[in-house]
């Protein structure tokens, strides 16, 4: 008999932007999860269905699952799924005979998102992305309104805000409202100028998920104040209210403005509570490293409540342990092998030091000599002592374009990858320029987590044509491996590096210290005859990578 504690459960949540896909069992709540292309059954059911078979592969694969287990471990999985635009019991079926799960259940994501944010509790859900969902669960049962698709409902929504607000350049065009600086001229320039056609050609093939591209834009220059801008985002908010009204909301009630990106899985996992794992936690845990215990790199509240019990002499201090500033060195260096001082960290102040382990500052002094004296802090004169990088230092030429694996291999390390982000999409107004796309195609996404000798050293986010790379689930390890293999693989590029500071989320790949020093990279590379191949930007440890460049002097 099947243990059904293990059975491999399946939560798919699509939309017209993206769709989003979590494994797990009954026994371990949810394992891993992955992100996709868009997936709204009504705008392309093909596409939607390549997409979900894709993003359930990669989250299989984030898993641990291997490559080769991986159909069979499907083909006993049971999977729910709730879909936008799946509207009648014809349209659930279509879904799910096109999927190999031994039983998958569509519906629409309007149940499926209420159940997972309301967990079967009375409450009201605002759902609002490429559409609009307003719901309730009252002791009446499930009442929605909204949602019944972009060309006749949805206001409100990000796709709602991009049509609306092209109605309004095209009327400030042809002079019968005013243009709105800098809003209207900024969608304008988004399709390059003056040019109405350009506007109507976009519109001719336009889907939901398209539009709401725009949305961010009108949402940050409304917040700047820009009257249309605010006009509209009014419209939409008294819409809202009445439509919380129609599903019985009241002030004072349970609402739940509904930001969740995996609004199902608490439904569908409801028999677990494993937290998903970070992608770096699953790298470590597959090559036998010890975990990250502590993830903190700040010494601002709770972190500072963090090292001040860490540090406190209580934990580590014995009376027979040796020299004071030894077991203190000790100590410090414990901190920096569990994260809790991550590469880059400022240690704390000797004086805050030395309060809270009731050592002198001249001990406290002495150990973070000894630690610099080890090369595992850097004194910097003035400013304090920082947590020395462990990464391997690599000195990168720019005179040569190769790929990430390529490059390690050259230099006797091994490369690997923890996938973020693969499959097809809609392209942003970015990848529509670099890539020189029309407005109806689609992209290629992977983003991945480099790392050399098992220590993170880069984030690559790729973006190419489905021209280039049809199946973006082809790249295993190196992607100009499977562009030479198509006979595509770039001959030149051109590449604009800028320094940053990582934010939190970055930093929390790299595993360094947020605000830490990073490098950014833009990569456009292109074939022989000219044609666009990527368009790439990555995310560099600056205290891991050296760009070298060779200078000649210019012949007069």
């Amino acid at each position: 008999m099947t243990d059904s504690s293990n059975i491999l459960l399946i939560a798919v949540d699509g939309g017209g932007t993206g769709c989003r896909a979590a494994i797990g069992t009954c026994s371990q709540g949810m394992i891993a999860r992955a992100e996709g292309g868009r997936a709204n059954f009504a705008s392309d059911p093909e596409l939607a269905i390549r997409n979900i078979l894709a993003v359930v592969t990669l989250a299989a694969q984030n898993a641990g699952i291997a490559e080769a287990a991986i159909p069979a471990a499907l083909n006993g999985a049971y999977a729910h799924l709730g879909l936008a635009g799946v509207m009648t019991p014809q349209d659930s079926a279509r879904v799910a005979s096109a999927l190999p799960y031994a039983c998958a259940i569509v519906t629409d994501d309007r149940q499926t998102a209420v159940a997972g944010a309301l967990a079967g509790e009375d409450g009201a859900l605002l759902s609002i992305g490429t559409g609009t969902i307003v719901a309730a669960n009252t002791a009446e049962g499930f009442r929605s309104v909204s949602g019944w698709g972009f060309h006749v409902s949805d206001q409100a929504s990000g796709a709602w805000l991009g049509r609306a607000a092209l109605v309004q350049v095209l009327l400030c065009h042809d002079g019968i409202e005013g243009h709105t600086p800098p809003l209207t001229r900024a969608l304008f320039a988004q399709f390059g100028g003056e040019d109405p056609n350009a506007i109507v050609a976009f519109s001719m093939s336009a889907k939901a998920g398209d539009y709401a591209t725009l949305a961010p834009e009108i949402i940050a220059h409304a917040q700047a104040g820009d009257p249309w801008g605010r006009k509209i985002m009014a419209i939409g908010a008294d819409y809202l209210s009445r439509a919380l009204a129609q599903v019985g909301f009241r002030s004072g009630g349970s609402l739940v403005p509904h930001r969740r990106r995996w609004p199902i899985l608490r439904r569908v996992f409801a028999a677990g509570s494993v937290d998903r794992p970070h992608p770096l936690a699953r790298h470590r845990a597959r090559r036998g490293l010890p975990p990250r215990q502590i993830e903190c790199g700040q010494h601002t509240g709770d972190c500072a409540m963090m090292i001040t019990e860490f540090l406190t002499p209580e934990n580590w201090l014995k009376r027979n342990g040796g020299p004071l500033y030894i077991q203190l060195r000790r100590r410090l260096h414990e901190g920096v092998d569990l994260g809790l001082l991550k590469a880059g960290s400022s240690l704390p102040p000797e004086r805050e030091i030395a309060a809270i382990t009731d050592l002198s500052r001249v001990t406290v002094r002495k150990a973070i000599q000894a630690l610099a004296d080890d090369g595992i802090v850097v004194q910097k004169q003035g400013s304090g002592s920082f947590v020395a990088s462990s990464a391997p230092q690599i000195e990168q030429s720019l005179s040569r374009l190769t790929s990430f694996s390529e490059d390690m291999s050259r230099r006797g390390m091994a490369s690997s990858s923890v996938w973020l982000e693969r499959g097809v999409f809609m392209p942003s107004p970015d990848e529509v320029m670099a890539l020189a796309l029309s407005p109806d195609a689609s992209v290629s996404r992977i983003a991945r987590l480099r790392t050399a000798d098992n220590k993170p050293m880069a984030i690559e986010r790729a973006s190419l044509s489905t021209q280039m790379l049809p199946n973006p689930l082809l790249v295993e390890t190196s992607l100009y491996e499977v562009l030479g293999q198509a006979g595509l693989r770039p001959t030149r590029a051109l590449q604009k590096i800028s320094a940053i500071n990582l934010d939190e989320a970055d930093a929390t790949l790299l595993d360094v210290a947020p605000g830490m020093a990073g490098l950014r990279i833009e990569r456009t590379s292109y074939l022989p005859d000219g044609r666009v191949v990527e368009f790439t930007k990555s995310i560099y440890r600056g205290d891991a990578y050296n760009f070298v460049v060779e200078l000649r002097l210019a012949k007069e």
